[in-house]
């Protein structure tokens, strides 16, 4: 599957490590629990983290600002929780990149940035250009971006503050 930001095909410098043996050398992409258990293998190297979309984001809040990639998985159409999960994230702090994978559908990639994906593994023949028309289809939102303004965090906090 390509890799594709939001104007062109890029390398994928991860290698998944299912934490059997020794890591390879270079960027990692493993488990949430392979990640938080293994946290002192990875000084010195970017790390990434495959989440289950069945997983809770903030169970990473340990380790987001080692973190470099968060891939999130769509494995179906119909299964939007990875969007969920990439606004979770955002809100908490993550600034790192955002990876969407499995079943990512060339109409669903502008929502998928809004909420604060930065890549997409899309399928065979995707074409960069498709997919640069898509994400610039639309100049005007109703909603903020994620990462636009203040994070439900920072005014949960602020909130809290202020009592």
């Amino acid at each position: 599957m390509p890799l594709i930001n939001r104007s062109a095909v890029i390398a994928d410098s991860y290698t998944a490590w299912d934490g059997i043996g020794t890591p390879p050398q270079g960027d990692l992409i493993v488990s949430s629990e392979i990640a938080l258990a293994h946290a002192a293998l990875f000084s010195g190297r970017r790390i990434g983290v495959a989440l289950e979309n069945t997983a809770d984001p903030l169970t990473l809040l340990p380790l987001m600002r080692k973190l470099s990639l968060i891939a999130l998985s769509f494995p179906s159409f119909r299964d939007g929780r990875a969007y969920t999960q990439a606004a979770i994230l955002r809100e908490a702090g993550f600034a790192g990149e955002l990876r969407a994978t499995g079943r990512v559908q060339i109409d669903q990639v502008l929502f998928m940035a809004r909420v604060g994906f930065t890549t997409f593994a899309m399928a065979e023949g995707a074409s960069p250009a498709a997919l640069a028309t898509a994400l610039s289809r639309y100049r005007g939102f109703y909603q903020r971006m994620a990462g636009e303004g203040p994070t439900r965090v920072a005014r949960d906090a602020s909130i809290e503050a202020a009592a």
